[in-house]
C-alpha cells in the first residue's frame, strides 16, 4: 500500500522540487555566459593577431621603403609604385557586370541557335522520312502493277513464239513415254521452275529429231549430263540426259532421224529425256507446240 503524505509532507516535497529546478536554471544560464565570453576572448585574441600582423607588414614595408642602404633602389621604386598603385574598385567591377552580362548574352544566343538547328533537323527528318515512305509506297505500288505486266507480257510472248513456230516449222514427238514433269513450277522438286518436259521410257530407247536443223553442242558436262542442242534458224531443240549420242557438232539431222538413247546422265533419278524448245533464246513451253 502506498503511504499516504500529509499536507506539511506535500509542501515540504514542493519546495525541494522546486529549490532542485532554480539550482538547475542557475548552472545552464552559468554555463552559456561561459560559453558566451569563451567566444568573446577567441574573437578579441583573433583580432590582436591580425593587428600585430598588419603592423608587422607595415613596418616592414616602411622600414625596406626609408633603407636605401639594405635594399636597391631598383627594388624599393617598384615597392613604392606597389604602396601607391591606386585600384579603382568601381571601374574594375563594371568591367566584370559587363563580361558577366556579355557572357550571359552568347549563352542564350547559343542556346536559341542550337534549339533552332535542333528544330530545322527534326524538320529535315521528318521530310526525308516522308519522302522514303512515299517513295516506298509509290515503288511498291509500281512494283505491284509491273509484275503481273510481265508476267503477262511473259505469258503472251511464249504463245507468240509457240504460234510462230507451229505455223513455220515441223515438229514431232522425239520419244513416245510417261511424262514425269512438265515446263513451268513444281512443288518438292530442284530445280523448281522446270524449263522443258520430260519423257520417262527405259534406257537405251532411241530418241528421234523432232525438227530438221543442225547440231550446234554436243556435250557431258553439266546437270543435263549427255546433251546436244539441234538448231533451225530462230530455233532450237535441246535433248538431255542420253545414253548415247549418236551425233557430232555440225551434223545436219532430219526430222525423225535417231539421234540418241534415253539415258539418266547428269542429275537424273531415273532414265528419261528432258526435252525443250526455245525461240531467239527464249524457253517457250513444250505443250504449246506438240500434244504429248
Amino acid at each position: 500500500m502506498e503511504r499516504v503524505l500529509s499536507p506539511d509532507e506535500k509542501i515540504r516535497r514542493a519546495e525541494e522540487i522546486y529549490l532542485r529546478r532554480v539550482q538547475n536554471g542557475t548552472a545552464s544560464r552559468v554555463t552559456r555566459v561561459n560559453v558566451e565570453n569563451k567566444r568573446k576572448n577567441t574573437y578579441i585574441k583573433k583580432m590582436c593577431i591580425q593587428f600585430v600582423i598588419c603592423l608587422a607588414i607595415y613596418i616592414m614595408f616602411y622600414s625596406i621603403k626609408n633603407s636605401s642602404e639594405i635594399i636597391p633602389q631598383n627594388i624599393t621604386n617598384k615597392i613604392n609604385e606597389i604602396l601607391h598603385y591606386d585600384i579603382n574598385i568601381e571601374a574594375l567591377q563594371g568591367k566584370i557586370n559587363t563580361y558577366i552580362i556579355e557572357l550571359n548574352g552568347k549563352t542564350e544566343n547559343e542556346k536559341e541557335e542550337k534549339k533552332e538547328g535542333e528544330n530545322t533537323l527534326i524538320q529535315e527528318t521528318l521530310g526525308v522520312t516522308e519522302n522514303l515512305e512515299n517513295n516506298e509506297n509509290s515503288i511498291s505500288d509500281v512494283t505491284e502493277e509491273i509484275q503481273p505486266v510481265e508476267e503477262a507480257s511473259s505469258v503472251d510472248q511464249m504463245q507468240i513464239d509457240a504460234e510462230y513456230i507451229k505455223a513455220n516449222y515441223s515438229f514431232i514427238k522425239p520419244l513416245e513415254g510417261q511424262i514425269t514433269s512438265r515446263f513451268g513450277l513444281r512443288e518438292n522438286v530442284e530445280p523448281k521452275y522446270h524449263t522443258g518436259i520430260d519423257i520417262a521410257e527405259d534406257q537405251g530407247t532411241i530418241i528421234y529429231a523432232a525438227m530438221e536443223g543442225t547440231v550446234e553442242l554436243v556435250s557431258g558436262e553439266g546437270s543435263y549430263g549427255n546433251h546436244f542442242k539441234i538448231t533451225n534458224g530462230e530455233v532450237t531443240t535441246l535433248y538431255a540426259h542420253c545414253k548415247t549420242v549418236y551425233v557430232k557438232e555440225g551434223d545436219y539431222v532430219k526430222q525423225g532421224e535417231k539421234v540418241a538413247e534415253v539415258g539418266e546422265t547428269g542429275n537424273a533419278t531415273g532414265p528419261h529425256l528432258h526435252f525443250e524448245i526455245i525461240r531467239n533464246g527464249q524457253l517457250v513451253n513444250p505443250d504449246l507446240v506438240l500434244e504429248f
